[in-house]
Protein backbone atom coordinates (compact mmCIF):
# COMPACT_ATOMS: atom_id res chain seq x y z
CA UNK A 1 0.00 0.00 0.00
CA UNK A 2 1.58 3.26 -1.07
CA UNK A 3 1.68 6.33 1.12
CA UNK A 4 2.32 9.80 -0.23
CA UNK A 5 3.92 11.90 2.50
CA UNK A 6 4.11 15.67 2.47
CA UNK A 7 5.34 18.19 4.99
CA UNK A 8 1.75 19.26 5.69
CA UNK A 9 1.27 15.97 7.51
CA UNK A 10 3.96 16.74 10.07
CA UNK A 11 1.70 18.59 12.43
CA UNK A 12 0.95 17.86 16.02
CA UNK A 13 1.51 19.35 19.43
CA UNK A 14 3.36 22.33 17.98
CA UNK A 15 1.34 22.72 14.80
CA UNK A 16 4.52 23.14 12.77
CA UNK A 17 6.54 21.45 10.04
CA UNK A 18 9.94 19.84 10.46
CA UNK A 19 11.62 23.10 9.53
CA UNK A 20 10.02 25.08 12.31
CA UNK A 21 12.07 26.10 15.35
CA UNK A 22 9.69 24.68 17.94
CA UNK A 23 7.35 22.70 17.56
CA UNK A 24 -9.72 7.31 39.08
CA UNK A 25 -12.97 7.39 40.22
CA UNK A 26 -14.87 5.25 42.73
CA UNK A 27 -16.30 2.01 41.35
CA UNK A 28 -20.04 1.58 40.86
CA UNK A 29 -21.93 -1.69 41.07
CA UNK A 30 -23.34 -2.62 37.67
CA UNK A 31 -21.39 -0.01 35.73
CA UNK A 32 -21.90 -0.23 31.98
CA UNK A 33 -18.17 -0.61 31.41
CA UNK A 34 -17.25 -3.05 34.15
CA UNK A 35 -16.13 -6.44 32.84
CA UNK A 36 -17.28 -5.69 29.31
CA UNK A 37 -20.73 -4.34 30.15
CA UNK A 38 -23.52 -5.65 32.38
CA UNK A 39 -26.80 -7.11 31.22
CA UNK A 40 -28.42 -3.71 31.78
CA UNK A 41 -26.17 -2.06 29.20
CA UNK A 42 -25.60 -4.98 26.83
CA UNK A 43 -26.86 -5.54 23.33
CA UNK A 44 -30.00 -7.37 24.45
CA UNK A 45 -31.49 -4.43 26.35
CA UNK A 46 -29.96 -1.79 24.05
CA UNK A 47 -31.87 1.44 23.91
CA UNK A 48 -34.64 0.15 26.16
CA UNK A 49 -32.44 0.66 29.25
CA UNK A 50 -30.80 3.80 27.82
CA UNK A 51 -33.83 5.82 26.79
CA UNK A 52 -32.52 8.96 28.44
CA UNK A 53 -29.70 10.18 26.19
CA UNK A 54 -28.43 12.59 28.83
CA UNK A 55 -28.10 9.79 31.38
CA UNK A 56 -26.34 7.63 28.80
CA UNK A 57 -23.92 10.44 28.04
CA UNK A 58 -23.20 11.03 31.73
CA UNK A 59 -21.98 7.45 32.07
CA UNK A 60 -19.16 8.01 29.58
CA UNK A 61 -18.43 11.64 30.41
CA UNK A 62 -17.76 10.80 34.05
CA UNK A 63 -14.81 8.61 35.08
CA UNK A 64 -15.57 4.92 34.94
CA UNK A 65 -15.69 2.32 37.73
CA UNK A 66 -11.96 1.79 37.99
CA UNK A 67 -9.16 3.87 39.40
CA UNK A 68 -6.18 4.26 37.09
CA UNK A 69 -2.62 3.05 37.42
CA UNK A 70 0.27 4.19 35.27
CA UNK A 71 3.82 3.11 34.61
CA UNK A 72 6.56 3.78 32.07
CA UNK A 73 8.36 1.05 30.13
CA UNK A 74 10.59 0.92 27.07
CA UNK A 75 10.16 -1.05 23.89
CA UNK A 76 12.04 -1.31 20.62
CA UNK A 77 10.45 0.56 17.72
CA UNK A 78 11.37 1.11 14.08
CA UNK A 79 15.10 1.10 13.28
CA UNK A 80 15.78 -0.36 16.75
CA UNK A 81 14.98 2.97 18.43
CA UNK A 82 14.25 2.65 22.15
CA UNK A 83 10.82 4.16 22.79
CA UNK A 84 9.58 5.26 26.21
CA UNK A 85 5.99 4.02 26.53
CA UNK A 86 3.43 5.30 29.04
CA UNK A 87 0.93 2.68 30.20
CA UNK A 88 -2.42 3.33 31.86
CA UNK A 89 -4.55 0.48 33.18
CA UNK A 90 -7.63 -0.15 35.35
CA UNK A 91 -7.02 -0.60 39.08
CA UNK A 92 -9.44 -1.65 41.81
CA UNK A 93 -10.30 1.44 43.86
CA UNK A 94 -9.33 -0.22 47.14
CA UNK A 95 -5.87 -0.99 45.75
CA UNK A 96 -5.45 2.54 44.41
CA UNK A 97 -6.31 4.06 47.79
CA UNK A 98 -2.97 2.94 49.21
CA UNK A 99 -0.85 3.71 46.14
CA UNK A 100 1.33 6.75 45.41
CA UNK A 101 0.03 9.53 43.15
CA UNK A 102 1.84 9.69 39.80
CA UNK A 103 3.21 12.67 37.86
CA UNK A 104 4.18 13.29 34.23
CA UNK A 105 7.50 15.01 33.55
CA UNK A 106 6.92 17.48 30.74
CA UNK A 107 10.28 19.10 29.84
CA UNK A 108 11.09 21.46 32.68
CA UNK A 109 7.87 20.95 34.64
CA UNK A 110 6.15 18.23 36.64
CA UNK A 111 2.48 17.67 35.82
CA UNK A 112 0.19 16.03 38.40
CA UNK A 113 -1.49 12.88 37.09
CA UNK A 114 -4.97 11.55 37.72
CA UNK A 115 -3.41 8.12 38.21
CA UNK A 116 -1.37 6.21 40.77
CA UNK A 117 1.92 4.39 40.49
CA UNK A 118 2.94 1.00 41.81
CA UNK A 119 -0.58 -0.49 41.85
CA UNK A 120 -1.39 -3.87 40.33
CA UNK A 121 -3.97 -3.93 37.52
CA UNK A 122 -7.53 -5.11 38.05
CA UNK A 123 -8.41 -8.52 36.61
CA UNK A 124 -9.07 -8.34 32.89
CA UNK A 125 -9.23 -8.94 30.12
CA UNK A 126 -9.35 -5.35 28.90
CA UNK A 127 -9.17 -4.15 25.28
CA UNK A 128 -5.95 -2.49 24.24
CA UNK A 129 -5.82 1.12 23.01
CA UNK A 130 -2.64 2.69 21.59
CA UNK A 131 -2.35 6.50 21.61
CA UNK A 132 -0.08 8.13 19.00
CA UNK A 133 0.90 11.74 19.75
CA UNK A 134 1.18 14.52 17.21
CA UNK A 135 4.28 16.06 15.65
CA UNK A 136 6.51 17.42 18.40
CA UNK A 137 4.28 15.87 21.05
CA UNK A 138 4.78 13.52 23.97
CA UNK A 139 3.31 10.19 25.00
CA UNK A 140 1.20 11.69 27.81
CA UNK A 141 0.18 14.91 26.04
CA UNK A 142 -3.48 13.78 26.10
CA UNK A 143 -3.43 12.15 29.52
CA UNK A 144 -6.96 13.48 30.14
CA UNK A 145 -8.19 10.99 27.54
CA UNK A 146 -5.83 8.12 28.39
CA UNK A 147 -6.77 8.23 32.07
CA UNK A 148 -10.45 8.45 31.21
CA UNK A 149 -10.28 5.43 28.90
CA UNK A 150 -8.43 3.37 31.51
CA UNK A 151 -11.11 4.18 34.09
CA UNK A 152 -13.69 2.74 31.69
CA UNK A 153 -11.92 -0.56 31.24
CA UNK A 154 -9.17 -0.18 28.64
CA UNK A 155 -5.42 -0.64 28.83
CA UNK A 156 -3.92 2.39 27.10
CA UNK A 157 -0.32 2.53 25.89
CA UNK A 158 1.38 5.54 24.31
CA UNK A 159 4.90 5.57 22.87
CA UNK A 160 7.14 8.56 22.42
CA UNK A 161 7.84 8.57 18.68
CA UNK A 162 11.55 9.25 19.24
CA UNK A 163 12.86 11.72 16.69
CA UNK A 164 9.48 13.47 16.59
CA UNK A 165 8.86 14.54 20.20
CA UNK A 166 8.89 17.82 22.11
CA UNK A 167 12.23 16.79 23.58
CA UNK A 168 13.67 16.29 20.09
CA UNK A 169 12.46 19.78 19.21
CA UNK A 170 14.26 21.30 22.21
CA UNK A 171 17.42 19.29 21.53
CA UNK A 172 17.48 19.80 17.77
CA UNK A 173 17.34 16.04 17.15
CA UNK A 174 14.19 15.84 15.03
CA UNK A 175 14.09 13.35 12.16
CA UNK A 176 12.97 14.20 8.64
CA UNK A 177 9.24 14.01 7.93
CA UNK A 178 9.47 11.08 5.51
CA UNK A 179 11.46 9.04 8.01
CA UNK A 180 9.01 9.84 10.80
CA UNK A 181 6.06 8.85 8.62
CA UNK A 182 7.74 5.53 7.89
CA UNK A 183 8.64 4.90 11.54
CA UNK A 184 5.36 5.74 13.22
CA UNK A 185 3.17 2.79 12.13
CA UNK A 186 6.05 0.42 12.91
CA UNK A 187 6.36 1.97 16.38
CA UNK A 188 2.66 1.44 17.08
CA UNK A 189 2.73 -2.17 15.90
CA UNK A 190 5.76 -2.75 18.13
CA UNK A 191 3.82 -1.48 21.14
CA UNK A 192 0.87 -3.74 20.30
CA UNK A 193 3.25 -6.70 20.14
CA UNK A 194 4.93 -5.70 23.42
CA UNK A 195 1.58 -5.39 25.18
CA UNK A 196 0.67 -8.99 24.45
CA UNK A 197 4.09 -10.58 24.95
CA UNK A 198 4.82 -9.84 28.60
CA UNK A 199 8.05 -8.02 27.79
CA UNK A 200 10.09 -6.72 30.76
CA UNK A 201 8.12 -4.09 32.63
CA UNK A 202 4.79 -5.42 31.38
CA UNK A 203 4.69 -8.74 33.23
CA UNK A 204 1.70 -7.63 35.32
CA UNK A 205 -0.12 -5.72 32.59
CA UNK A 206 0.15 -8.14 29.66
CA UNK A 207 -2.00 -10.87 31.27
CA UNK A 208 -4.95 -8.48 31.56
CA UNK A 209 -4.69 -7.26 27.94
CA UNK A 210 -7.19 -8.63 25.43
CA UNK A 211 -4.99 -8.77 22.34
CA UNK A 212 -8.00 -9.66 20.19
CA UNK A 213 -9.55 -6.22 20.68
CA UNK A 214 -7.18 -3.41 19.70
CA UNK A 215 -7.68 0.24 18.68
CA UNK A 216 -5.39 3.14 17.85
CA UNK A 217 -6.15 6.75 18.77
CA UNK A 218 -4.01 9.36 17.03
CA UNK A 219 -3.83 13.14 17.28
CA UNK A 220 -2.71 15.05 14.17
CA UNK A 221 0.35 13.19 12.83
CA UNK A 222 -0.87 10.43 15.11
CA UNK A 223 -4.09 10.47 13.10
CA UNK A 224 -2.01 9.79 10.00
CA UNK A 225 -0.35 6.98 11.95
CA UNK A 226 -3.70 5.37 12.75
CA UNK A 227 -4.90 5.64 9.14
CA UNK A 228 -1.62 4.26 7.76
CA UNK A 229 -1.62 1.28 10.10
CA UNK A 230 -5.30 0.53 9.50
CA UNK A 231 -4.79 0.61 5.71
CA UNK A 232 -2.43 -2.35 6.05
CA UNK A 233 -5.31 -4.57 7.17
CA UNK A 234 -6.03 -5.05 3.46
CA UNK A 235 -2.60 -6.64 3.13
CA UNK A 236 -3.41 -9.38 5.62
CA UNK A 237 -2.59 -7.67 8.93
CA UNK A 238 -5.71 -8.09 11.06
CA UNK A 239 -4.36 -6.96 14.44
CA UNK A 240 -6.36 -3.71 14.50
CA UNK A 241 -10.10 -3.46 15.18
CA UNK A 242 -10.86 0.29 15.25
CA UNK A 243 -9.20 3.70 14.93
CA UNK A 244 -9.87 7.22 16.19
CA UNK A 245 -8.44 10.32 14.50
CA UNK A 246 -8.33 13.51 16.57
CA UNK A 247 -7.72 16.46 14.23
CA UNK A 248 -6.13 13.87 11.93
CA UNK A 249 -3.43 14.87 9.47
CA UNK A 250 -4.50 13.19 6.24
CA UNK A 251 -3.74 15.66 3.46
CA UNK A 252 -0.57 13.75 2.55
CA UNK A 253 -2.24 10.32 2.44
CA UNK A 254 -3.28 9.12 -0.99
CA UNK A 255 -6.84 8.06 -1.86
CA UNK A 256 -5.95 4.39 -2.25
CA UNK A 257 -4.58 4.25 1.29
CA UNK A 258 -7.69 5.88 2.72
CA UNK A 259 -9.97 3.53 0.81
CA UNK A 260 -8.08 0.59 2.30
CA UNK A 261 -9.00 1.62 5.85
CA UNK A 262 -11.64 -1.03 6.50
CA UNK A 263 -11.98 -0.92 10.30
CA UNK A 264 -14.54 1.09 12.31
CA UNK A 265 -13.39 4.71 12.31
CA UNK A 266 -14.17 7.81 14.39
CA UNK A 267 -12.98 11.22 13.14
CA UNK A 268 -13.17 14.17 15.55
CA UNK A 269 -12.16 17.62 14.30
CA UNK A 270 -12.33 21.24 15.41
CA UNK A 271 -14.09 23.93 13.39
CA UNK A 272 -11.35 26.46 14.27
CA UNK A 273 -8.40 24.15 13.64
CA UNK A 274 -5.87 26.05 11.53
CA UNK A 275 -3.25 23.28 11.45
CA UNK A 276 -5.34 20.39 10.10
CA UNK A 277 -8.43 22.20 8.82
CA UNK A 278 -11.57 20.15 8.32
CA UNK A 279 -11.71 20.99 4.61
CA UNK A 280 -8.17 19.70 4.02
CA UNK A 281 -7.81 16.85 6.48
CA UNK A 282 -11.24 15.51 7.47
CA UNK A 283 -13.50 15.62 4.42
CA UNK A 284 -11.49 13.19 2.29
CA UNK A 285 -11.13 10.41 4.88
CA UNK A 286 -14.78 10.86 5.80
CA UNK A 287 -15.66 10.19 2.15
CA UNK A 288 -13.12 7.46 1.35
CA UNK A 289 -12.64 5.31 4.45
CA UNK A 290 -14.55 2.06 3.92
CA UNK A 291 -14.70 0.90 7.55
CA UNK A 292 -18.07 0.88 9.29
CA UNK A 293 -19.31 2.33 11.46
CA UNK A 294 -17.77 5.57 10.24
CA UNK A 295 -18.52 8.42 12.62
CA UNK A 296 -17.57 12.04 12.02
CA UNK A 297 -17.91 14.72 14.69
CA UNK A 298 -16.90 18.39 14.38
CA UNK A 299 -16.51 20.20 17.71
CA UNK A 300 -17.72 23.77 17.37
CA UNK A 301 -14.97 26.23 18.30
CA UNK A 302 -12.25 23.64 18.90
CA UNK A 303 -8.69 24.28 17.76
CA UNK A 304 -5.85 21.91 16.98
CA UNK A 305 -4.68 21.65 20.58
CA UNK A 306 -8.15 21.29 22.08
CA UNK A 307 -7.41 17.54 22.12
CA UNK A 308 -4.35 17.87 24.39
CA UNK A 309 -3.41 18.97 27.92
CA UNK A 310 -1.59 22.06 26.66
CA UNK A 311 -3.56 24.48 28.85
CA UNK A 312 -2.47 22.60 31.98
CA UNK A 313 1.15 22.77 30.82
CA UNK A 314 0.83 26.48 30.16
CA UNK A 315 -0.58 27.22 33.60
CA UNK A 316 2.16 25.26 35.37
CA UNK A 317 4.96 26.73 33.24
CA UNK A 318 3.80 30.31 33.76
CA UNK A 319 3.62 29.74 37.52
CA UNK A 320 7.34 28.92 37.77
CA UNK A 321 9.36 32.16 37.56
CA UNK A 322 12.72 30.38 37.42
CA UNK A 323 11.85 28.22 34.41
CA UNK A 324 13.99 28.98 31.32
CA UNK A 325 12.18 31.25 28.88
CA UNK A 326 12.20 28.64 26.10
CA UNK A 327 10.26 26.19 28.26
CA UNK A 328 7.60 28.82 28.93
CA UNK A 329 7.40 30.07 25.36
CA UNK A 330 6.80 26.60 23.93
CA UNK A 331 3.46 25.95 25.70
CA UNK A 332 2.51 29.59 25.09
CA UNK A 333 2.87 28.97 21.35
CA UNK A 334 0.99 25.66 21.49
CA UNK A 335 -1.77 27.30 23.53
CA UNK A 336 -2.69 29.59 20.64
CA UNK A 337 -4.65 26.64 19.21
CA UNK A 338 -5.95 25.30 22.51
CA UNK A 339 -6.53 27.98 25.09
CA UNK A 340 -7.13 31.19 23.12
CA UNK A 341 -10.28 33.10 24.21
CA UNK A 342 -12.03 32.62 20.86
CA UNK A 343 -11.83 28.82 21.22
CA UNK A 344 -14.18 26.55 23.11
CA UNK A 345 -13.22 26.18 26.77
CA UNK A 346 -10.82 23.27 26.78
CA UNK A 347 -12.70 21.45 29.55
CA UNK A 348 -15.73 21.36 27.25
CA UNK A 349 -13.66 20.13 24.33
CA UNK A 350 -12.21 17.37 26.49
CA UNK A 351 -15.63 16.43 27.86
CA UNK A 352 -17.09 15.91 24.40
CA UNK A 353 -13.92 14.10 23.27
CA UNK A 354 -14.18 11.72 26.23
CA UNK A 355 -17.87 11.20 25.50
CA UNK A 356 -17.41 10.31 21.82
CA UNK A 357 -14.24 8.25 22.10
CA UNK A 358 -15.43 6.24 25.10
CA UNK A 359 -18.81 5.48 23.52
CA UNK A 360 -17.17 4.53 20.22
CA UNK A 361 -14.64 2.13 21.75
CA UNK A 362 -17.19 0.60 24.11
CA UNK A 363 -19.34 -0.09 21.07
CA UNK A 364 -16.59 -1.42 18.81
CA UNK A 365 -14.20 -3.19 21.20
CA UNK A 366 -16.72 -4.38 23.77
CA UNK A 367 -19.33 -5.13 21.06
CA UNK A 368 -21.88 -3.13 23.05
CA UNK A 369 -24.18 -1.22 20.72
CA UNK A 370 -26.17 0.36 23.55
CA UNK A 371 -23.75 3.28 23.19
CA UNK A 372 -24.49 3.92 19.51
CA UNK A 373 -27.17 6.57 20.24
CA UNK A 374 -24.37 8.87 21.42
CA UNK A 375 -22.72 8.49 18.02
CA UNK A 376 -25.78 9.06 15.87
CA UNK A 377 -27.38 12.22 14.46
CA UNK A 378 -29.56 13.79 17.12
CA UNK A 379 -27.05 13.28 19.91
CA UNK A 380 -25.43 16.58 18.99
CA UNK A 381 -28.43 18.51 20.31
CA UNK A 382 -27.31 20.56 23.31
CA UNK A 383 -23.68 19.61 22.71
CA UNK A 384 -20.87 21.77 21.27
CA UNK A 385 -21.01 19.84 18.01
CA UNK A 386 -21.33 21.56 14.67
CA UNK A 387 -21.78 18.17 12.99
CA UNK A 388 -22.39 14.54 13.95
CA UNK A 389 -22.69 11.98 11.14
CA UNK A 390 -22.68 8.18 11.14
CA UNK A 391 -22.56 5.59 8.38
CA UNK A 392 -23.16 1.90 9.13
Amino acid sequence: MSLVITATMAVGLCGCTDNADTDGADGAEGSATEEGGTEESGKESGEESKADLAALAAEVEEPGPWAVGTTTVETTGARDRQLPVQVWYPVDTAVAATAEPATYDFPGIEVPAGAVTGASPAPGPFPLVIYSHGNGGLRYVSSFLAEHMASHGFVVMAPDHVGNTALDTFLGSRDETDQVAEDRPVDVQAVIDAATSGQPGLEEVSPVVDGEEVAVIGHSFGGYTALALASRQAEGDDSLDAIVGLAPASSGVDDTTLEAVGVPTLLISGTLDETTPIEEDTLRPAELVSGRPLVRADIDGAGHQSFTDVCDYLGIAESQPDLPAALVEAPQEYALEGCAPELIVIDEAQRITNRLVTAFLLETLYADDSWSPLLSPGAEEGQPLALLERED
